[in-house]
């Protein structure tokens, strides 16, 4: 984990090295202390425990599965953040923590592994919206192999969601006037930085 959080040239190259590194172990030992971890990081530790989940989503390690699968089955706590600080959320915390799950799942379950795959399946009815959206796209993202069984298992006022489609950048209509930009509220526009 520290070497996710380096800088400089080397830093993804000595990360993937880690990497490789925790692989050498075996899956149940490394889903052991994953779990152990998760288990007594305390609630505030939100960069800690996302960095954890992020680690077991970059290993792709089968193993971990079950570790992934708590992740997405503890429930949201409550909102912590006070009702003045809009610029913070808890429960925002919680669910980027729980995504990152979803997408460790996601790759494991893209490696062929239908026990991933089946758990995306289950937290198509997950308490959050944000992780239910999420785990529709992971599961879309998989193909046919998922498709009945995401259609079965989605909640009926959910099911909008199996229209949802991801675009590209470039599969978006962009603007093509800057000078045509406002400032909010001042009603003038916003000079063109572009070619300036």
């Amino acid at each position: 984990m520290r070497r996710m959080n380096s800088i400089g040239e080397a830093a993804e190259q000595d990360y993937q090295r880690a990497l490789s590194r925790v692989r050498d172990h075996s899956g149940e030992t490394v889903a052991a202390v994953a779990s152990a971890g998760w288990e007594s990081l305390p609630d505030n530790a939100y960069l800690d425990r996302w960095a954890l989940v992020q680690l077991l989503a970059d290993l792709a390690m089968p193993a971990t599965i079950e570790v992934l699968d708590a992740v997405l089955s503890t429930p949201l706590p409550p909102e912590r953040s006070s009702e003045r600080d809009h610029r913070y959320s808890t429960v925002g915390q919680e669910i980027v923590v729980r995504t990152t799950a979803v997408e460790g799942l996601r790759r494991l379950a893209a490696n062929d592994d239908a026990r991933a795959g089946d758990a995306l399946t289950r937290h198509v009815r997950h308490e959050n919206r944000t992780v239910r959206v999420a785990c529709v796209m992971a599961l879309r993202d998989l193909g046919r192999e998922y498709e009945e069984s995401l259609r079965s298992a989605i909640a009926e006022e959910d099911r909008f969601l199996l229209e949802i489609r991801r675009l590209q950048a470039t599969d978006v209509p962009q603007p093509t006037n800057i000078d045509q930009v406002r400032l909010p509220g001042k009603g003038r526009p916003v000079r063109n930085w572009i070619g300036a």
